[in-house]
Formats: structure tokens, sequence, C-alpha cells
């Protein structure tokens, strides 16, 4: 919060001036018509008691408006006089968005004192939030001094990035909490059995594996919790702006080296290297994405010994995808040749994106209605393709 007499605050030894001139009264009639308002809202006590009544949690508040409202229907408790509260802001306490707020009276110049967030041993709770709010949505130190610019509040806190670290840790230690419990859970619900299947996928910050950043996430079958997570980056800023490097070493963050598409893979293999001892469990099945170099890795490495066999999924959902892709790359690369009926690949009647995607959704279902009978699952993938090869005049029979 700022106010006007902000600058006032420091001609005191005390950090505050209680004269006339300093402390203002500047009442608006519209203030009054708030007050009365407000009057009425207390003595509902049906309200105080209902959803409408906010205990706890942080509002944007003018600080003149809350002076406004305090100094009409506060009574001072030392010299019983009205109309004499006003409410200061000491700027020489600020910390980052928390501060001191201070009630004056007028009349006889008591005061009292009270900080305008909770403190934590990390910090005030307010900073500590608006930076962890900040993260969430991908911005930094930058960008949180504009917004505190544009909506006129104190300066964010200048440590901004310690206060990063401390939420970065509490992240961690609560995600790998919940991470175990989600481990727990996929034993129980595979009849107590400590040998569980999951799904390894990648992701990166940027398209087309030249991202500096990936992480690789095991996700259980059984619950559909995520049980582990490997996060990988190849560039560390530290590395960039400190002169001493040997100081640095043990606070680099990069942690891979390599192309960015071995990411998957690299993540796999750490994954399950670690899963007997971090979560009490071993992954016998392995689901992936149509992507068989991390699943090979991972054999190659034995996390479990020479005699556990770890099981390959298919992800039915990406097999699907990889037959709509080669036929839309089909199309592309024989645009303007001419078949053998002497008419090109795509058009009327013809290859089109439409057709493309009902001959993928087709054979996908084809697959998923067949689990368990593979000859049935063969005759259907390709009862789709004769379906649309035949014609009236020339049915095509397999």
């Amino acid at each position: 919060m700022g106010c006007e007499a902000s600058e006032e605050l420091k001609q005191s030894a005390t950090g505050l001036d209680t004269s006339e001139s300093a402390v203002k009264d500047s009442r608006r009639p519209d203030a009054d018509l708030a007050l009365d308002k407000g009057a009425v809202f207390l003595k509902d006590r049906d309200l105080l008691t209902g959803d409408k009544q906010t205990k706890t949690g942080y509002l944007l508040v003018d600080i003149e408006l809350l002076s406004e409202a305090i100094s009409g229907f506060v009574q001072c408790k030392y010299c019983s006089s009205t109309n004499c509260i006003s409410v200061l802001e000491n700027s020489n306490s600020r910390r980052g968005l928390a501060c001191r707020l201070v009630l004056v009276c007028k009349n006889c110049g008591e005061e009292h004192t009270f900080p305008s967030s909770k403190y934590t041993n990390n910090g005030y709770e307010v900073n500590l939030r608006f930076v962890y709010s900040m993260r969430c949505i991908g911005k930094g130190s930058a960008a949180s001094k504009v917004l505190c610019s544009v909506l006129n509040l104190p300066k964010p806190p200048t440590r901004f990035q310690k206060v990063t670290e401390v939420i970065e840790r509490s992240l961690g230690e609560v995600a790998t909490e919940c991470m175990v419990e989600a481990a727990k859970e996929a034993v129980q619900e595979n009849a107590g059995s400590t040998d569980i299947a999951i799904a390894i996928d990648g992701s990166w910050q940027k398209r087309g594996h030249a991202s500096l950043n990936g992480v690789v996430t095991a996700t259980s079958i059984d619950n559909g919790k995520v049980v582990d997570v490997v996060c990988l980056t190849k560039y560390c800023h530290g590395c960039v702006v400190t002169k001493n490097k040997v100081d640095h070493t043990s606070n680099c963050v990069k942690n891979f080296d390599g192309a960015s598409g071995t990411m998957e893979v690299e993540g796999a293999v750490q994954i399950f290297k670690r899963s007997i001892e971090e979560r009490g469990v071993r992954y016998s099945t392995y689901l992936g994405d149509g992507d068989s170099r991390g699943f090979q890795q991972v054999v190659n490495e034995k996390p479990y010994g020479e005699h556990f066999k770890i099981e390959k999924w298919e992800c039915l959902g990406h097999v699907q995808k990889r037959m709509g892709n080669r036929l839309r790359k089909l199309v592309k690369d024989m645009k303007g040749q001419k078949l053998a009926d002497g008419k090109i690949i795509g058009g009327r009647n013809r290859l089109t994106k439409d057709a493309i995607d009902l001959l993928q959704l087709y054979y996908g279902n084809g697959i998923r209605n067949n689990i368990d009978d593979i000859n049935k699952m063969k005759r259907a993938v390709w009862a789709t393709y004769f379906h649309k090869l035949s014609t009236d005049e020339q049915p095509a029979v397999p």
C-alpha cells in the first residue's frame, strides 16, 4: 500500500508526524454514504456469519479509502474521540509488498502499529505468494516490477531469486511426498504387487527438439498419477555470469549434455534406476509413445538385474496418429503426380484431409475393439482398406 503521507513519516524519530499538516482528513460526501451502508451491513448478524464475510486472504485496498472508512467508524480507545483515526504507512518498514501500517489518533497522538502480512520462517507470506504467482504464469522479476508499478503497489521483493529458491525447495518436498503416495496407491491397486506399470513421456520447453530444457514423467497406469519426474537442462545462467567457475560448480544447474531429443531417453533411465530406492517399486511395464529408444536403453541398463524382464506396451493413440501422419506425408510428397488412373492422389473423392481423418479413426477402432484377438484385429484393419478401395462396379475382396 502507498500513501501521500509517506514523506512526512520520515520527519520524526518514530517515523511518524502526527501534526495537523501531516495528517489530513480527506473525507468526501460519497464516503459518508459508503460508511452508512457499512453500518447497515455490520448490524445484520446473519451476514456476519454467512458466506459474504471473509476472514482471511489478501485484497487490493486504496489506503486513502481505508483511512476514511476507519476514521468515520472507529472511536479512539484512549480519548474516546470520533472522526480522528487515520491509517498511515511507515514506508521505512517496507519489505517488498509487506509493510507496517499505523493507526494514529489526531487528538491524543496515540498510535497502533501492525503488519500488513503474516510473517513466516522464510519471510512475509504476501511476498512468497507474489513470487510464486509470477512464477506460475512464467514471469520473473522484470514483469513483477511492471505489474506493481501499474497497480501503484510497493516495489516487489528485491531478492526475487532468493524467494524463488525457497519456493522451489518447498514445492520439491511436497511433490516428492505426493509422488511417493501415488506409488503406494498404485501398489494397492495392483493387488499389493510392487511390480507396477508406468507410462513414460517427455516434454520440452520449445518444439522441434531444439529446446534447452526438458522434463520426463512417469505416470502410473493403475491410478493415472505421476510417480516420478526428471527435469533436464543444458543451460545454466550462473555459468554465463559467474567469473569464478570453480566456486560455481557446486551450484550449477546444468545436468544434461547431448541432443535435446535424447532427454527422454536419459530421463527414462534415471527413473527406472532409482525406482526401488526412492519409490519402493519396480516398473515391470513400459508404456511408450512409439519412440523405442528410451525403452531399449532401459533394457540395456538392466536396472533390476539380468533376469528381470521389462515388458513394452505401445500407446494406441500414438500408433493411430503415426498412421495418419504417414498418409499426410504421402499426399504431400506426391502432390501434382498422377497415378495409374490418370488422377492425382488428392481432390474430390480421393485421399483428402477428411478421408485421412476417417481412415485414422477406423484404424484405431479396429485395434481397440479386438485387443484380445490378433486375427480379428487384422481383419478389422484391412476391412477399412478394402471398403475404401471398392466400388459398385469393381468390389474389392480381401
